[in-house]
């Protein structure tokens, strides 16, 4: 199973089926960190994550590193994996600090991290009224996959809040 479609699991709320640790946190926590991730830096929803980490005071680090995001988040650092493709490079920053807002928040698991990146990359509330597409168009540092995912997350988390 590589690692789009074992994201996909975490998603469609079966995090053990890929391999992943249950969540600990609520959708709105999810939401919570992210919205703070973004009121920190003073900046714009859908940028470059190099640029938010810079607002952060976070140290970017291209460098070789073994891990399932291609990044390490240490702190004041998120060390990633550099690749050719600007949505590899910014799906591993954007993972890098879902997992700073993790531990500073104190608890949540690698499972709560991807849903927390999904949440960064594309809020849901945005999400759930876009086709993949029209999201690609507006976040160009995600993986197409990761957007993918979000989508459909969003448009299915969106019904059960209205019902």
């Amino acid at each position: 199973m590589n690692l789009a479609s074992r994201v996909r699991s975490i998603y469609r709320g079966q995090p053990e089926r890929a391999g992943f640790p249950p969540t600990e946190l609520w959708p709105d926590e999810i939401e919570f960190l992210a919205d703070e991730l973004y009121r920190e830096a003073h900046a714009p929803r859908f940028g470059d994550p190099g640029a938010l980490c810079w607002r952060l005071g976070e140290r970017l680090a291209p460098i070789v590193v073994r891990g399932c995001g291609g990044e390490i988040c240490m702190e004041g650092v998120v060390a990633y994996r550099w690749h050719h493709d600007l949505r590899v490079n910014g799906g591993r920053i954007y993972h890098g600090l879902s997992h700073r807002q993790i531990r500073k928040y104190g608890r949540g698991s690698e499972s709560d991290v991807w849903l927390l990146q999904g949440e960064i990359v594309a809020p849901w509330r945005r999400a759930a009224e876009a086709t993949v597409e029209e999201l690609a168009e507006r976040q160009r540092h995600a993986p197409i996959w990761l957007l993918a995912a979000q989508v459909e997350h969003a448009k299915a988390f969106s019904w059960v809040e209205a019902s």
